[in-house]
């Protein structure tokens, strides 16, 4: 990798430009009214999964030697721990201290799927207003080969994995909140105190948290929403397009972090789908991409269109009395399923108008299962408001045979059993069900 493609960037700079290049994104591509779906992916997003994380960097005080990760994570005691000579930048300085761990990246010898970081300054570092930073990017253990990247005192950080043919994926780095985390700092420190081994660990308060930063993506449109899409450099070598490895996201639109619960593994006939809708990847050329609508139903993340709804059996709640129903019997009516949390604020506030339109269709079946709540709860919604409407649960296999992407969400299945349409936004039915029965 060349050192001329390292860069270092503040995090607020990064999201100061990110929410600049959103605001400007024209035309925004549209996911459901268009045979074709073209991608740009050229804003950086991280794991919300891994934001909300502890992501804890353990750093070991280094003169020249580093030991091997395994031993941090639970090698034999009666193991000795596999160690490395390393050449130190500024080797001529005599007691210089650095901090370092194993981070995950791509495949090295020593440390497979680990690269090695290296902070200046050791556990002093915070005492410094900033303090260099080193990947070891080609693996040699020589950091005075290695252009450094800087870290401030009191900011966020990003160091980047640039191999030069595309944005790179990278790190936000930050001290250690040990002042919010007193249990975890105090058992933490113990429990690596018993596995280090001959190392110096630094010290809980004294390490680092880390951020991924791993996914590029592009703002599309769909129906009322906004969602991302992109790829996520899972093995965070700084390439996206490794097959088979690095995913595709699709995410609701959410500043600076995407939801990774849908993911679908990048290839060269990836498809894309969301609530109902498929497309196919058909041109790529990172960071473009097309994808052209396809009516398969190969999907593995939604229903499609035109499926035909799953067999499950669910309980339904009637006047105190559950009893099992299946969702095929429908008595020759059109039905609506409504998936709903009992906790769900986007629910409450649309729950009038899925009231007023179960009492205004009559024709449909109308099925609401609650995805979590108490059955006291769930029996006593229809008497509350008084509604002439199938009430039950939704358990986790109904959920896994209906793939639902978002809560609430409804499916609107015609006569035969097929569905129509499905979404999130409940207000939609008001529109869709007139136009449905035309």
């Amino acid at each position: 990798m060349q050192n001329g493609f390292v860069k270092q960037l503040f995090i607020t700079t990064l999201f100061s430009i990110v929410n600049g290049l959103i605001s400007q994104i024209s035309p925004v591509a549209h996911f459901d009214n268009s045979d074709t779906l073209k991608l740009n992916l050229r804003f950086l997003a991280g794991d919300l999964s891994n934001e909300k994380s502890m992501g804890f960097i353990p750093l070991f005080k280094t003169d020249g030697i580093v030991h091997s990760y395994m031993d941090v994570v639970g090698a034999d005691f009666n193991n000795i721990a596999e160690t490395h000579q390393i050449i130190l930048p500024d080797s001529n300085k005599h007691n210089y201290f650095y901090g370092y761990v194993f981070q995950e990246h791509e495949s090295n010898v020593f440390e497979p799927n680990r690269l090695l970081f290296l902070l200046e300054n050791g556990k002093y570092w915070w005492n410094y207003n900033e303090s260099r930073v080193w990947f070891d990017r080609n693996h040699d253990f020589d950091f005075n080969n290695e252009k450094p990247d800087t870290f401030y005192k009191g900011k966020s950080n990003i160091i980047y994995f640039d191999t030069g043919d595309s944005k790179g994926s990278g790190l936000k780095l930050e001290r250690f909140p040990a002042a919010k985390f007193h249990r975890f700092t105090s058992m933490n420190d113990q429990s690596i105190n018993n596995l280090k081994g001959p190392r110096e660990f630094i010290g809980t308060r004294f390490s680092l948290k880390e951020t991924r930063f791993n996914i590029v993506y592009d703002v599309v449109k769909f129906r009322n929403d906004s969602l991302m899409v992109g790829l996520m450099d899972v093995n965070q070598n700084g390439v996206f397009t490794d097959e088979g490895i690095d995913k595709w996201v699709i995410s609701p639109f959410s500043e600076h972090f995407a939801d990774t619960k849908e993911t679908i593994p990048f290839e060269s006939n990836s498809h894309l789908s969301w609530l109902g809708f498929q497309f196919e990847l058909r041109k790529s050329s990172f960071p473009k991409f097309e994808f052209v609508r396809s009516d398969k139903r190969c999907s593995k993340n939604t229903l499609i269109n035109g499926t035909k709804i799953p067999s499950f059996r669910y309980c339904q709640v009637n006047k105190g009395r559950s009893s099992k129903k299946s969702s095929r019997k429908s008595g020759g009516k059109a039905q609506v399923f409504i998936i709903w949390s009992a906790d769900n604020e986007r629910f409450a506030n649309d729950s009038a108008m899925v009231h007023r339109l179960s009492r205004i269709h009559k024709d449909i079946h109308w099925v609401f299962l609650n995805f979590g709540g108490s059955g006291r709860h769930v029996g006593g919604y229809n008497r509350r408001f008084d509604l002439d409407v199938t009430q039950g649960f939704c358990t986790s296999r109904i959920a896994e045979k209906l793939k639902i992407q978002t809560l609430p969400q409804y499916y609107y299945f015609d006569e035969e059993h097929r569905l129509v349409a499905t979404g999130k936004g409940l207000d939609e039915l008001n529109h869709l069900i007139p136009n449905v029965d035309k």
